[in-house]
């Protein structure tokens, strides 16, 4: 079964990632500048400061981010909190333990700020919030008739859902 979204042909201007640019020494006096983007922050908020990936690993810590730093992201994708608990790799059980302030862990960190990637360009191709977690939350041909938002807890998951919605920008209706 395939979905299809109205979407309309005018594009929206995306919002800009925040970039920084670094100066590479080619020796014998030659230099390179190259911008990086760093595509963070639709939902965790805190990353958006981060202008490269040194100063997100400095925002992570040794602890990872706090529940309430993420607590917008999982609000959005709505999952259910045993899908949450596996896709951060941790029990159902640890998750009720933890309030605002309780810290999730650097590896968990990780996967949600993957998770906060995906839906900032998932929302940048859309033009919509509610588009987009509709489309996630849909059957999809490309994966194997799975709703993207239950093909996230798998192992390279996330990496499947972009490749879905990159075949989606680039006119594949899927």
């Amino acid at each position: 079964m395939t979905n299809v979204f109205n979407m309309k042909t005018t594009s929206k201007p995306k919002r800009a990632a925040t970039t920084s640019t670094f100066v590479v020494n080619l020796g014998e006096g030659k230099t390179l500048a190259m911008e990086t983007r760093v595509p963070y922050g639709a939902f965790i908020s805190e990353v958006r400061k981060a202008k490269n990936y040194t100063e997100l690993n400095e925002l992570i810590g040794e602890e990872g981010f706090s529940m309430k730093s993420v607590k917008p992201l999982v609000t959005y994708l709505d999952l259910p909190q045993d899908k949450f608990a596996s896709l951060i790799g941790v029990s159902s059980r640890t998750i009720s333990r933890w309030d605002n302030d309780s810290m999730i862990g650097v590896l968990a960190s990780k996967t949600l700020l993957e998770l906060d990637r995906l839906s900032k360009k998932g929302i940048d191709t859309f033009g919509d919030a509610e588009l987009f977690k509709g489309w996630l939350k849909q059957p999809n041909v490309a994966l194997g008739d799975v709703a993207p938002i239950d093909m996230l807890v798998e192992p390279y998951g996330v990496e499947l859902v972009e490749d879905a919605l990159e075949a989606l920008e680039y006119g594949n209706i899927m």
